[in-house]
C-alpha cells in the first residue's frame, strides 16, 4: 500500500520542513527524507522509518518506544517511529540521527552520454 500524500506532508511538517532544511522526495510510491543533502528518513506503507544509529536508539529507548522493522519486504531493519505526533521529539530525533550519521560521499563527475568524460574536448 503507498503512502497517500497528505500522511507524508503531515511528517514533512512535525520536522520542521523547509524552514530546517528538510525536504521530501517520492520514490517508488514512497517518501525518502533528506536534510542538508542527507538521507535520514523514509516514509513507507503509511509509517516512519529512520536510519539507525546508536543516538536515535537511545533516544526512542529512553521513550519505551524503540522498535526495529524493515520499511519494505527484503530491506535491512530501520528505528519504526509507530507514533510520530511529537514534533518536538521527532525534530530532536532527525538531529541527534543526522549528527551519528556518515557525511555523504562527494558525487564525481558525470560521463557524456558518448562516453567522454565531462569537460573534454568534443570530437
Amino acid at each position: 500500500m503507498a503512502t497517500k500524500a497528505e500522511f507524508a506532508a503531515f511528517i514533512l511538517e512535525q520536522f520542521g520542513g523547509e524552514k530546517r532544511g528538510v525536504t521530501c522526495r517520492k520514490m517508488f510510491g514512497e517518501y525518502g527524507l533528506h536534510c542538508a543533502g542527507m538521507f535520514f528518513a523514509m516514509i513507507c506503507d503509511g509509517m516512519l522509518y529512520l536510519k539507525p544509529t546508536p543516538a536515535g536508539e537511545a533516544l526512542l529507548r529512553a521513550r519505551g518506544a524503540l522498535v526495529y522493522a524493515p520499511p519494505y519486504p527484503g530491506a535491512k531493519d530501520y528505528l519504526c517511529v509507530e507514533n510520530p505526533d511529537d514534533g518536538r521529539f521527532l525534530r530532536e530525533l532527525m538531529d541527534t540521527t543526522i549528527c551519528a550519521l556518515p557525511q555523504p560521499k562527494p558525487k564525481g563527475k558525470r560521463a557524456r552520454r558518448n562516453g567522454a568524460p565531462e569537460g573534454a574536448p568534443k570530437a
